[in-house]
């Protein structure tokens, strides 16, 4: 029996017209030199609360697969639904990948809240008598790198940024910055590619807490991104390349049962290694996934 209660030829014709969509399809340039640029202490500072969600910026996402995953999305129950049976991305899942995933239960749920342009110049430590650099509470990627991103900008905005003139302390908050700038633009991306200024607030939460954990708000931002372009939105505002690996993920053979409880290793960084067995198997195209899909 059918787990899907449309008729056939419904749900054929529902995947034989996709919506078409935009995601973000490569790290941004910037990103990727500020993050190249950073010392390694800062870059081991990060990790304690992005652990290795930051590879993703190795990867670009297959923009075929994401679209035509899309008409098979449920948004009623937040499944996908295929021919006989069900998917769908779990904490638990996305945690393994990230290494995020450590004793989740007993983690504290972030989740954003508004952030005024004073307060986020105020957890970014930056002194700027103007407000234009904010559009809606948003903010540009250049304008955090300008001040972060490049060494220069220690020098450049000196009586800008609120650091002594002391090089250790425009380094930490450098590292604030940066985890600013990845989440919004990797994470939680926009179509107008601009950062929402309450992930300050996230961050700045993340770096006080003991145990805070962004999975549920990660998860719930994919969910809503695949079921707005269920409903014909032409942009993905979801971490498109998780939600790409976690489905490669599991049409690869592992050879045991993955247990993330005990086994936190860099799923993210080794996925490629798993995909050279698949990458003459996999379908091209969206009208070869959607072939796929429906067989």
């Amino acid at each position: 029996m059918r787990c899907d209660k449309r008729p056939r030829d419904e749900a054929v014709e529902m995947v034989n017209d996709p919506p078409k969509f935009m995601i973000i399809d490569k790290t941004p340039p910037l990103l990727m030199a500020w993050w190249n640029d950073m010392h390694d202490f800062r870059r081991t500072e990060i990790f304690k609360h992005l652990s290795f969600l930051t590879d993703i910026m190795r990867f670009s996402p297959d923009r075929d697969l994401i679209e035509a995953l899309i008409p098979f999305w449920d948004s009623t129950s937040n499944v996908f639904r295929f021919s006989d049976f069900e998917l769908t991305p779990t904490l638990e899942e996305l945690g393994g990948f990230t290494g995020l995933g450590k004793d989740l239960r007993s983690k504290t749920l972030i989740a954003p809240r508004s952030v005024s342009g004073n307060k986020f110049l105020e957890q970014m430590h930056i002194i700027h008598p103007h407000k234009e650099c904010f559009d809606n509470g948003l903010v540009s990627l250049e304008f955090l790198y300008s001040r972060y991103g490049k060494k220069e900008g220690f020098s450049d905005y000196g009586k800008q940024l609120k650091n002594g003139q002391h090089l250790p302390t425009w380094e930490k908050h450098r590292q604030e910055a940066f985890m600013v700038a990845f989440l919004g633009t990797m994470v939680f991306p926009r179509r107008d590619k601009k950062i929402s200024i309450r992930l300050s607030g996230v961050v700045a939460v993340m770096m006080k807490k003991k145990k805070p954990t962004i999975l549920p708000m990660m998860l719930a931002d994919i969910y809503r991104a695949l079921t707005k372009c269920r409903e014909w939105e032409d942009f993905f505002e979801g971490c498109s390349i998780l939600l790409q690996m976690w489905f490669l993920e599991h049409l690869y053979r592992h050879r045991f049962a993955t247990d993330f409880k005990f086994e936190w290793m860099n799923y993210i960084l080794s996925h490629p290694d798993r995909m050279k067995e698949l990458v003459d198997k996999l379908p091209k195209g969206v009208k070869a996934w959607r072939h796929y899909f429906i067989n």
